[in-house]
């Protein structure tokens, strides 16, 4: 099996787990008259951290050597997205961390390999790769989940506050543990819904008798 996405991290990232993390992890009620307000919340941040991504993915298929560019030595395990994004939960904005360009060109290598990264380049690549394809698609599964644990944190500390739920009344979160990146695909498997055409693969090769099948699942990127 291959993934439709980048990866299968990009599967967890849904308005599907939020929900299940709220009730499950969090142990707040699905009728919770906040509820709402956090999941639009969430889409207004997913939305602009795609807008952020859109430059971020050109850079990395210019190292790629992507429209003749020179092809540079990517070492995209070095970057750190907490020192190249932030989420601003009370503006409902994905903002660039101070130097967060040069942070993220400095830790994939970009700078060492003298790759020069122009904006005209950018937006070019932008408008003719990327545009017009699907964004769980193109953008890392590792940043996009970065992003949704990032956000799942920063509304556990929020809903899990003692002081802000004795003032509003409201009933407190009480999350059985804090999520964390190292934990979070562990954690947000068993909340994400199986994507269908996975469940589609499963079903016909379970139904035909097929051998193995747990071992033929493998992720894929374009």
């Amino acid at each position: 099996f291959q993934t439709d996405f980048y990866s299968f991290e990009n599967y967890l990232v849904c308005q599907q787990t939020f929900r299940r993390f709220w009730s499950e992890r969090l142990h707040l009620q699905s009728c919770d008259s906040r509820f709402d307000s956090y999941l639009e919340l969430y889409d207004k941040l997913h939305q602009s951290f795609r807008k952020r991504m859109l430059f971020l993915m050109a850079i990395i298929l210019i190292g790629r050597g992507i429209d003749k560019h020179p092809v540079a030595k990517l070492n995209l395990n070095n970057v750190k997205m907490e020192k190249v994004l932030s989420l601003d939960l009370s503006s409902g904005r994905v903002r660039w961390a101070p130097n967060g360009g040069t942070n993220f060109l400095a830790a994939s290598n970009m700078i060492t390999s003298g790759s020069a990264v122009r904006g005209d380049a950018i937006r070019s690549v932008v408008r003719k790769h990327l545009c017009s394809h699907q964004p769980k698609s193109y953008i890392r599964g590792k940043f996009e989940l970065w992003f949704f644990v990032r956000f799942l944190s920063q509304v556990t500390s929020q809903l899990s506050n003692r002081r802000s739920a004795s003032i509003s009344g409201q009933p407190r979160a009480t999350p059985g543990e804090v999520i964390s990146h190292a934990s979070a695909i562990d954690s947000l498997c068993a909340l994400a819904p199986l994507p269908e055409r996975l469940d589609s693969f499963l079903a016909m090769n379970i139904s035909t008798g097929g051998a193995g099948t747990a071992s033929m699942l493998r992720t894929g990127t374009p």
